[in-house]
């Protein structure tokens, strides 16, 4: 979870593309996720979304939704519920 939330700060603080940004939102969902904690999960499953949707490029885009995507059946499988 600490590399993860490194990433993400270096991110923040450098104001790094969307790409980025969503990776390291991602990357703290699934830290927090394999660590058994589904809000921090859900809460950064929401921030990934949110930035890959401002992705350009749609072939980086795709890699993105991708994980996501393998990260909301993972969630919600654990959840009851897929609404991340």
């Amino acid at each position: 979870m600490r590399n993860a939330k490194d990433c993400l700060e270096i991110s923040e603080s450098h104001s790094l593309s969307p790409f980025c940004m969503a990776y390291a939102h991602e990357a703290v969902c699934r830290a927090a996720w394999i660590g058994g904690d589904a809000d921090t999960a859900s809460r950064h499953l929401v921030m990934a979304t949110k930035h890959a949707k401002e992705i350009s490029n749609m072939e980086d885009r795709g890699l993105i939704e991708s994980d996501l995507q393998e990260l909301r059946e993972k969630i919600g499988s654990t959840q009851g519920s897929s609404q991340v």
